[in-house]
This record gives C-alpha cells, structure tokens and sequence, in this order.
C-alpha cells in the first residue's frame, strides 16, 4: 500500500484525574480507525507505540495513542482499574467525533495492560474489534492463574500478537484461550518476548518482525473497510 501524507495533531482531554494527552495521526483518506493503548511502563511516546502507530498510519490508518492519567504526571504506579478504563472511554468518544467513523470502523487494543483495558471495555463501547499485542495472559511466573474469564463474552473479531517466549502469556494457554473465544485469532511471533523483540539472528532482523507483525494488522482491519 502507497504511504500518505499524516496530519498528526495532539490533544488534552479532561479525566477524573486531570488532563491527559492524546496522539492522533490521520492519514489523507482513510476508513478504519485503530487506537493502541500503552503498556504499563511506558508511555504513549515509547518506541514500540510510536513504531506501529506512524507504520500504520503511513499504510492508511487512522492511528491513536494516549497516555493514562499517571503516565501524563510521570507516575510509575498505574491507576485504579475504572479510572483506566473511563479513560479509554473517553479516548474513544473523542476519536469518534473526530474521525467522524462510526463506532463499528473503530478498532481498540493496545500493548500489554493497554490491550486488557480494551477487552474490559469492548462491551461496553461497541466498538468493531479488538488489537492486543503482547496480551497480559497471567503474571510472570503464575500460569495458573489466567486472566481469562472476560475474554468469552467478547462478540467482536479480536486479533492477538503474542512472541512465543511472552512470560506473561505462556502460548499453549493463549492458544486454548482463543480457540474458546466466538471469533478471535492468534499470530504467533517465533522467538518474540512481550514486546516481540527477538534474540540476535543473522537471517532475521527486528525490522523483519515488526514488519510481519504490521502485516497481520492491516489484514485484520481489512475486515472492518
């Protein structure tokens, strides 16, 4: 796909613990929005984040990152769960003014705590579908306690991009966990960790695998053009 010229424009929007900043990158035509959420240790400038939203914006995608509240004040300690996600509620309800998409062609998600306040909310916002790269399956060390129980009452198409060497979401179990769900699907990053970063290989670069990652997102949100 031919890269487009990106008006990127930031703005604040007021949450119930303050002001927080929101990233937008709109390509010159597009008609599917994707917002990715952060991870808990890193903001919405961090390079993973900004890697995927420029690619895919420059490959015709609406693109959103955001920082929660305590990451805008430089906190290192995450917010209680309901402030993450009327945060993420009100990123959407600003994205869908703007974009002037319907909810249905706005795709949610993000990396690792990001992409866990996304399926909290899915439900709840309608929105099309769900990105979640590196999803939090369970905490490091503790495969038997999975985060799962939410995921099944999820309807839209979900897509999850886990490294196969993720310590906070063993494979086998994401597998299981997926084939359970209504109408989700898993790539598998060979030799990726929780942000897919992959040890040192002579026939294959990082750039290789964010590629192919990249790839598989823009097939997914295909579905919602």
């Amino acid at each position: 796909m031919a890269a487009k010229k990106i008006q990127t424009t930031r703005k604040k929007i007021e949450t119930e613990k303050g002001s927080i900043s929101v990233c937008i990158r709109r390509p010159s035509s597009f008609n599917v929005c994707l917002i990715i959420a952060n991870g808990a240790g890193a903001p919405m400038d961090s390079p993973f984040i900004r890697h995927f939203c420029d690619s895919l914006a420059e490959d015709g995608v609406m693109t959103v990152s955001f920082n929660f509240p305590y990451q805008e004040k430089k906190r290192k300690i995450p917010d209680r769960q309901a402030v993450l996600e009327q945060t993420y509620l009100s990123v959407i309800d600003l994205v869908a003014r703007e974009s002037k998409l319907a909810l249905s062609h706005i795709v949610i998600g993000g990396k690792s705590m990001g992409g866990r306040i996304a399926t909290h909310i899915a439900p709840r916002a309608n929105v099309g579908g769900l990105v979640l790269l590196g999803y939090p399956l369970h905490a490091v060390g503790k495969p038997d306690v999975v985060r799962d129980e939410h995921l099944y009452s999820i309807h839209v198409p979900c897509l999850f991009v886990s490294g196969d060497r993720d310590s906070l979401c063993t494979l086998a179990l994401m597998k299981k966990v997926v084939s359970k769900m209504k109408r989700a699907a898993i790539f598998v990053v060979e030799d990726g960790d929780h942000s897919f970063k992959i040890r040192k290989n002579p026939a294959r670069t990082q750039e290789h695998v964010f590629a192919d990652v990249r790839e598989q997102i823009l097939l997914f949100l295909k579905k919602f053009k």
